[in-house]
């Protein structure tokens, strides 16, 4: 943990002495500084707060079967005229999960070529390079 004392910026989370997630403005952006380290799960829910917080929206998801976001599962996305993602479970288990974002036509695995449906079991250890074309 570092410690801060802010001339500029505004405090948004602090510890018992210490600010610990600081706001301040730039030119016409603005800048978020963490100063403390966090666990996966507890960066997951920072980032998604910030994200409603600025307007964003994630393009691409996966939840289990609980409807949560998977433990170490990997999803980086990309849209051009389709959108792009590939997905890797680092965990020792097979895990049943489901796509969430924008309404899909297809799903298509690049590797095999094989058509593969919103839920789907991903293995351990296993990468799947898809192709999602959209409905819009």
């Amino acid at each position: 943990m570092q410690r801060l004392a802010p001339t500029t910026a505004t405090v948004l989370a602090a510890g018992e002495r210490f600010p610990l997630l600081l706001l301040n403005s730039w030119g016409e952006g603005k800048i978020y500084y963490l100063a403390t380290s966090l666990t996966s799960e507890d960066y997951y829910k920072l980032f998604s707060q910030l994200f409603v917080r600025c307007g964003l929206n994630r393009t691409l998801s996966l939840v289990d079967t609980e409807g949560n976001r998977p433990f170490g599962v990997e999803l980086r996305a990309y849209k051009e005229d389709k959108l792009y993602a590939n997905i890797v479970n680092y965990t020792k288990e097979a895990l049943e999960l489901t796509l969430t974002g924008p309404e899909m036509k297809e799903i298509k695995e690049l590797i095999t070529g094989r058509a593969i449906a919103q839920k789907f079991v991903l293995y351990p250890l296993q990468p799947v390079l898809i192709e999602i074309k959209l409905t819009n």
